[in-house]
């Protein structure tokens, strides 16, 4: 479902990573050909940051003065999605 989605959404050719809404109302989070990499773990956390955005500011109407909600969401997105990424990759091995 989340790669129809995406395959629809209007996003530049050079685009490295990109965090949508989906009809589920689930943020998704695509990035090119992950891997464990500093530089695509840099753009994972860069569109936490964007998904945190979207999940704390537009659908919970958090408050933005607020520090410590988008360091503990952004933590939490970045660990489930690494934890993912690793059990995928063991699976394929």
């Amino acid at each position: 479902k989340y790669k129809q989605d995406i395959s629809q959404l209007d996003y530049a050719d050079d685009c490295k990573g990109l965090t949508t809404t989906v009809d589920s109302g689930g943020v998704c989070i695509y990035i090119k050909e992950f891997d464990m990499t500093p530089e695509k773990i840099a753009i994972l956390v860069h569109e936490c940051v964007h998904a945190t955005q979207q999940r704390l500011y537009l659908d919970c109407n958090v408050d933005k003065r607020e520090m410590e909600c988008p360091a503990y969401y952004t933590a939490f997105l970045v660990r489930e999605f690494l934890t993912k990424m690793t059990k995928m990759e063991k699976q394929s091995n």
